[in-house]
């Protein structure tokens, strides 16, 4: 059984800079997996230059367990994830986006896909984050 969880950070528990600005969030992508894998629905954040850059230099992300991070809005967590270290063989049952990215940031719901934690209700599709998304026009959906 992976040991890493759901967890959702207290505004007290946030850094007081964030690690991804939201001037380097380019977009809120949402699409269905056409794959034959079916994965259901797919999200990922599109990212500038400057936040792919500060992703790729992560460094020591512990294979075991990854390295917390929180989406937040309006200086509110939404959701705690876990970057996840590329080579790492562990298993997680919450969100993982893996640590190097190429322009998008892919929200994975588990790692391996089986061992999701069903009790707890999929927070990347929360209203408000994708309402905020579509205000500012940076939503894409397929």
């Amino acid at each position: 059984q992976p040991k890493n969880k759901y967890f959702l950070p207290t505004t007290e528990q946030l850094s007081e800079n964030a690690f991804i600005r939201d001037d380097e969030i380019c977009g809120y992508k949402i699409y269905q997996d056409t794959s034959k894998q079916k994965r259901g629905k797919l999200y990922s954040f599109i990212l500038s230059k400057s936040a792919q850059q500060k992703i790729n230099a992560l460094k020591n992300i512990p294979l075991c367990c990854g390295k917390k991070f929180a989406v937040v809005l309006n200086g509110k967590p939404v959701f705690g994830a876990y970057f996840w270290n590329l080579i790492s063989s562990f298993g997680c049952n919450w969100l993982t986006a893996l640590a190097y990215c190429n322009g998008e940031l892919e929200l994975i719901n588990r790692l391996p896909e089986s061992n999701f934690d069903e009790t707890k209700q999929d927070p990347r599709n929360d209203k408000a984050l994708i309402e905020a998304f579509k205000s500012t026009g940076r939503l894409k959906e397929k």
